[in-house]
């Protein structure tokens, strides 16, 4: 997941970090997506997603409207204007008591008409997917795969192509399976299914790999702008460089001090100024390139450790096959390569991760006479209704003509150079930039620069806010 950037949805079936099932354990370009929010105490999800948030191309919902269970989570993939496709991440144990996650799956909702791929640990024997094993399928095997026949579900695992194998190497089955629907299959949702013995990072289980991609092109968000390292800024290069490119855009920035300056020569101004303060900030500041390892978790260490681990596995797999029984010898090695992986592993993953993060996406919004608001635009819709509902009609209309001077008016001071300069100076340079990513802290050395040509007082005796200044960028945070 850390150092994989081949891979942008992951899909976990009874994770290892069983201590941290109430938080998020993650890094900050993944975002980690539990089947269930909040986490019953005393439970544990043994289903969990993660995706990673630089690709833009595509979304990933969690519909909690179909199914909320620990063990099996239901998501939602979008991709331009194509077709969603549904996606139920399955972690059956035919041992828990009750009805098993297989059985529950089978008792949802799912659209007909639509993708659906069912994939995950299934912990179930069938001939349909070990026919050389001669295994006796039990009551849900012979259930799930009736099942799968009526809704026209297709396997799309080989037949005997291994996805476990013991510890102790002598054990290998198929129980980690993948299933497409017919509007699926007919789409050719799942593309490139694999099973990738190298990528089992310790586990007993291999990596299945499969591709979604239906040819949608990236579309640019607000969380997309550039940013800029200010930090590793030069200051007297910015400063240089508002001074050389502020010639360039000397017409528009000389009808600031024109007394008939019109609403549309101050958004011609506003646009100048952000694109000197840009080029300059281009010059003189490197830009931040998001990564995967921002905060890194994986080490050398851990990438050494694992690729003994692989060769050691793969040393006991080749002496079974070739001799029909494992060599203790090897199969020591191996288990002492793996104990050694297990250790560093969880030791700097409590270390470089983090706990805690509240990240998660919210669950469906209830409205009245209305589905549930499941996207993540319905739900923004839903927040703004709620929050900011249609006033009533007043009942008398009155507007005051404020093109008369009246007596009793306050009196009007312009705003002066000096109380714009104490204003820019006054405010913390740290405090989180706009859509276009300048800090205060580069309007504070721009001023020593261009100070004149700086429109905020003539904005305040027009009574105008540039079009420029119109984009925000709002959070709603958690209140705890």
């Amino acid at each position: 997941m850390h150092n994989s950037p081949d891979f942008d949805i992951l899909l976990i079936q009874e994770p290892a970090w069983n201590s941290l099932i109430n938080a998020e354990t993650g890094n900050p370009d993944w975002q980690h997506i539990l089947p269930s929010y909040p986490i019953p105490p005393e439970t544990r999800a043994r289903v969990q997603a993660y995706t990673r948030k630089q690709r833009t191309d595509f979304s990933v919902t969690l519909r909690s409207d179909i199914a909320n269970d620990l063990d099996l989570q239901v998501l939602e993939i979008r991709q331009g204007n194509f077709p969603p496709t549904i996606i139920a991440n399955i972690y059956n144990d035919p041992r828990a008591p009750g009805t098993c996650a297989s059985a529950r799956l089978r008792g949802l909702n799912l659209p007909i008409d639509t993708p659906v791929v069912l994939t995950g640990d299934w912990n179930l024997h069938h001939p349909l997917w070990e026919p050389s094993k001669g295994v006796e399928p039990n009551d849900e095997a012979e259930a799930m795969v009736g099942w799968l026949d009526e809704n026209g579900f297709t396997m799309m695992n080989p037949p005997d192509e291994p996805t476990y194998h013991s510890h102790c190497q002598r054990y290998f089955s198929t129980i980690d399976l993948t299933f497409a629907n017919s509007p699926a299959d007919d789409a050719d949702t799942v593309r490139d299914w694999a099973v990738l013995h190298e990528k089992s990072e310790g586990s007993d289980h291999s990596a299945i790999k499969w591709i979604i991609d239906y040819g949608s092109t990236p579309r640019i968000t607000e969380t997309d702008r550039k940013t800029w390292v200010w930090k590793s800024a030069d200051k007297e290069l910015f400063c240089d460089t508002v001074s050389a490119v502020r010639s360039r855009h000397s017409d528009a920035l000389q009808t600031i001090r024109d007394p008939n300056l019109s609403t549309g020569q101050l958004d011609q101004a506003a646009t100048a100024i952000r694109e000197i303060l840009t080029e300059a900030a281009d010059a003189a500041a490197p830009t931040r390139r998001p990564s995967s390892r921002a905060k890194p978790f994986w080490t050398d260490e851990l990438t050494d450790l694992r690729d003994e681990t692989i060769r050691a596995r793969n040393r006991c797999r080749d002496h079974t096959r070739r001799v029909g029984s494992p060599n203790p010898t090897l199969v020591s090695d191996l288990k002492h390569a793996e104990n050694v992986f297990t250790r560093v592993f969880r030791k700097t993953r409590n270390r470089k991760w983090t706990e805690g993060r509240r990240t998660y996406p919210s669950p469906p919004i209830s409205r009245s006479g209305r589905p549930a608001a499941i996207q993540h635009k319905d739900k923004c819709e839903a927040l703004r209704e709620e929050l900011f509902p249609t006033s009533a009609p007043l009942p008398h209309h009155h507007f005051p003509d404020l093109s008369r001077h009246r007596a009793d008016a306050f009196p009007e001071e312009s705003v002066t150079y000096n109380e714009v300069c104490d204003a820019i100076f006054a405010m913390d340079h740290n405090k989180a930039p706009g859509p276009d990513g300048i800090p205060i802290l580069a309007i504070q050395w721009a001023w020593e620069v261009i100070a004149d040509d700086f429109l905020f007082a003539r904005c305040a005796e027009l009574g105008y806010h540039p079009a420029e200044w119109h984009d925000s960028i709002y959070n709603l945070g958690h209140q705890a």
